[in-house]
């Protein structure tokens, strides 16, 4: 589990706009990857599937951004 302050820590230094974003996440170990999913994400909600589909849909799931 992350702490916080680790999670600052992972969040340092990252700013700019979305394509100079983009390149330095090509460059993010996972680990940094996923710290900062969780520092800006509160959770996920899964919306209703299609009734007698049993396979994973990703168009289902919709992220919970932190305010």
């Amino acid at each position: 589990p992350f702490l916080r302050r680790d999670i600052s820590a992972f969040l340092s230094g990252i700013h700019g706009d979305s394509v100079a974003f983009g390149e330095v996440w090509l460059r993010f170990s996972i680990h940094r990857r996923r710290a900062v999913i969780v520092a800006l994400m509160s959770g996920s909600s899964v919306d209703p599937g299609v009734q007698k589909r049993h396979r994973f849909d990703p168009q289902r799931l919709e992220p919970v951004w932190r305010a």
